[in-house]
């Protein structure tokens, strides 16, 4: 990596000299009385920016000012795309975007350099993660550069296509139904072997990978939601010591840990924080999977958690050294050395870490001391308004006394996936429910028209192709006002669209379940 000295001071890759104000507004007195700006700004989709040689704004489409939330242009005049979009990268450039060392990386940059050095259009991809009301978004463009000359000047036309959701979707497929498709093979092919030699290692075999499987669907539920700005925090006092356990029983029996050791530091009996423990509990998880993958056969893996006046730092250790071409990707959503897609983890680490439990993750990567990944927390947390409610952990067993409440309890469950309804129907039976289930929700309505005070709770799918949930739980509503309604969902909390209360919905929640969480699910629900 080279140095490249500007008129302003040195920089990580692009020259970082700019014009100074008189020069900015000679260009600009200049655009702005041409009929063929206003027609290339007016015409063309997409965010539009017209710059100058010095890679500054000179004007915009109206479509970029809107996403920005601005009438004109004069606020972000003169400035650079990276730093108008808000990318997270700028301020570490000594003269801001496109002079830090991430942005050798960045499509945008390297686009606007080709067509530069070569007078002519040039396309790239760029994926941008910028800070969006407060939270980290990663954003995927399609980047177009086409030179313009105006009188004298030569600019210019620099596009940017939104992609994020067609890309979204692409990595969806390839990362997570890819890796979905194997669990529900291997499943299959241990399910096989039920009928012959072994049935208690298949069994077994199968329920780690159906918790495997659930893992990622959770995690998925949780990225979306995150990503979209709908995931809610439950800050609650997290006692250190008992998360630590209940990682260490994780991946005790964690595929990816098999061969090697994980140490856990000791931590005093007093040790507790405010947070939410589920988004912290992902967040250390992904981190140690990360850390097992690149630890060797034998090798050991370090997790430790330090508490001070200013901060409570958990830190992950390993002995592998990420390499330099790595490092400047490390929190790129979807850049793994794993392959093309599958960098998920340490880019959900930033995202929950930072924007959602206002934290700060850093990294060191020697080969003396190996790589760390620090997780600092600030020393208390907010709630924010809950939309999905998580299934409060049982804290009970079903043979407890507190699950012979549920005893004799009634339960109508309506669910279109006939094998989701039996096994629901299975698990509450296993409990003492009675249960009666259905798969057309209008059988549903007519049972409880009939028997208005028939049951005690109700559990109805979000998405049925006859009705979905949300009018069904009016309907039943309507006929049994006392009649506590649960929604279950497979879905993450912004895809439930509708009155939850109107309808009569107590709780929002994300399957699949255990027989533990429908009984505490259950048990919420009691005054």
């Amino acid at each position: 990596m080279t140095d490249l000295s500007t008129a302003n001071g040195m920089t990580y890759f692009a020259p970082g000299n700019r014009s100074d104000c008189t020069e900015l507004q000679r260009q600009y007195d200049q655009i702005v009385q041409s009929p063929l700006v206003r027609i290339i700004l007016e015409a063309m989709n997409g965010f539009v920016m017209i710059l100058n040689d010095k890679r500054q704004l000179l004007a915009a489409n109206q479509e970029l000012l809107d996403s920005l939330a601005r009438d004109s242009h004069d606020p972000i005049y003169g400035l650079r795309p990276g730093e108008v979009l808000n990318c997270i990268h700028f301020p570490a450039g000594p003269e801001g975007c496109g002079t830090s060392e991430q942005c050798q990386y960045c499509g945008a940059v390297l686009a606007i350099l080709a067509s530069q050095n070569t007078g002519q259009v040039a396309e790239d991809q760029c994926r941008l993660t910028v800070m969006k009301n407060g939270r980290l978004t990663a954003l995927d463009f399609k980047v177009r550069v086409t030179p313009l000359r105006i009188g004298t000047d030569d600019l210019l036309i620099f596009t940017l296509q939104d992609q994020t959701d067609t890309r979204r979707r692409e990595e969806l497929e390839r990362v997570f139904l890819h890796d979905l498709t194997n669990l529900v093979s291997t499943i299959e092919g241990w399910g096989h072997l039920l009928h012959q030699k072994n049935p208690e290692t298949a069994a077994n075999e199968i329920l780690m990978l159906s918790q495997t499987m659930r893992e990622e669907i959770d995690f998925q539920n949780l990225l979306i939601a995150a990503e979209t700005g709908q995931l809610s925090l439950t800050p609650a006092v997290c006692d250190v010591r008992s998360l630590l356990v209940k990682i260490k029983t994780i991946f005790s029996i964690h595929p990816v840990a098999q061969g090697k050791h994980l140490k856990i530091m000791p931590v005093i009996n007093s040790a507790r924080i405010v947070t939410d423990e589920r988004l912290l509990l992902r967040i250390l998880v992904n981190l140690l999977k990360n850390a097992f993958e690149a630890t060797g056969p034998g090798g050991i893996v370090t997790l430790g958690f330090r508490q001070d006046e200013a901060a409570n730092q958990f830190y992950v250790e390993n002995p592998g050294v990420i390499a330099m071409e790595i490092r400047p990707h490390i929190f790129k959503r979807y850049h793994s050395t794993k392959g093309a897609g599958r960098g998920l983890g340490t880019y959900s680490v930033r995202l929950f870490g930072e924007s959602y439990l206002k934290g700060q993750i850093r990294f060191s990567s020697t080969r003396r001391q190996g790589t760390r990944f620090t997780l600092s927390l600030p020393v208390g947390l907010s709630a924010a308004p809950a939309h999905q409610t998580a299934i409060p952990a049982p804290a009970e067993t079903p043979a407890s006394p507190a699950f012979a409440q549920l005893r004799g309890w009634r339960v109508l469950v309506v669910d279109d996936d006939e094998s989701q309804g039996r096994l629901t129907q299975l698990l509450l039976v296993h409990l003492g429910c009675r249960v009666q289930v259905y798969s057309d929700p209008r059988a549903a309505i007519a049972d409880l028209t009939a028997n208005p005070d028939g049951y005690r709770v109700a559990l109805i799918d979000y998405r049925m192709p006859a009705m979905n949930g949300i009018d069904l739980a009016t309907e039943l509503h309507r006929l049994q006002p006392l009649l506590p309604i649960i929604l279950t969902t497979g879905l993450a909390a912004q895809g439930i669209d509708g009155d939850l209360t109107s309808a009569g919905i107590r709780r929002v929640v994300s399957k699949p379940f255990t027989r533990q969480e429908y009984a505490a699910l259950l048990l919420s629900l009691v005054e």
